[in-house]
């Protein structure tokens, strides 16, 4: 399914893309990963179409 998508860095006022951050949170048994900002989007119209069509489904 994630292939079916673009994923990017958000981008700052100037269009430039943020760079990412591999931060973790640490607890005794488990990693998690720090929420961050990216775009999403489809990698083509007939992507998009394919997805709609599964979630319409």
């Amino acid at each position: 399914m994630l292939s079916m998508f673009n994923i990017r860095p958000e981008a700052d006022t100037a269009g430039n893309p943020i760079p990412l951050k591999a931060d973790m949170l640490l607890n005794e048994a488990l990693r998690f990963i720090i929420p961050f900002q990216c775009q999403i989007t489809p990698r083509s119209k007939h992507h998009e179409h394919i997805v709609r069509e599964w979630v319409d489904s």
